[in-house]
């Protein structure tokens, strides 16, 4: 019964990088009807530890990662139909596969990501749910790992009426489009809040 409800079943995947590629990779293997998979980063060589299925060459080619990812799973071969959308989630195009869905997965990094898909799973009426993995250094050492899996009904709570993000984070966010190098003089931190490390041993706590 489960396997037959989940055959029917069109799931987007917005973000498909440490934890978005682990939920992609499940939803293929569940055999789901089809699999939109969002994001406009490449793979690089500092997450290919955190990225289910990405090779160095990825990363020496600059592959975008929901293509790398529909790539493989054409080749495993499942009946799973796999569309990529390598772009923003508030291209067009992208809209409109997402709109298609009937329950998106939100896996990103962003204030602004988040907004944009709360956004779009109101207007469209889409259950939503929203993952997130923290971990917080001191002194060097991690102090904390935290997880957070949101469930967002449309017309109930959103992300930002809970808390996950502010108006702050997205304003400053907007220079990652309008300003790139501002932006990037102003990440004070990276995967880590409290520590300057891109590359972490990570993938476990995703998981």
């Amino acid at each position: 019964g489960t396997t037959e409800y989940l055959a029917n079943l069109t799931v987007g995947v917005a973000g498909v990088s440490g934890t978005g590629s682990i939920v992609a990779e499940q939803l293929y293997r569940l055999g789901v009807n089809r699999l939109i998979l969002v994001d406009d980063d490449y793979v690089e060589e500092h997450n290919l530890g955190r990225i289910i299925n990405s090779t160095m060459r990825d990363a020496q080619n600059r592959v975008n990662k929901a293509v790398m990812l529909k790539r493989v799973y054409d080749n495993i071969g499942l009946a799973t139909e796999v569309i990529a959308a390598p772009t923003v989630i508030a291209n067009p195009n992208t809209v409109r596969l997402l709109s298609q869905c009937d329950m998106i997965f939100g896996c990103l990094d962003s204030a602004d990501g988040r907004m944009h898909l709360n956004r779009l799973c109101t207007f469209y009426t889409l259950p939503y749910i929203d993952l997130g993995v923290k971990l917080k250094s001191d002194s060097g050492n991690i102090s904390e790992i935290s997880s957070a899996i949101r469930y967002i009904i449309p017309g109930a709570a959103s992300l930002h009426s809970i808390g996950a993000y502010t108006t702050a984070q997205v304003e400053s966010e907007a220079l990652r489009r309008d300003d790139p190098v501002a932006y990037r003089a102003r990440l004070a931190e990276k995967y880590i809040q409290g520590a300057q490390e891109s590359s972490p041993a990570v993938i476990s706590v995703n998981m």
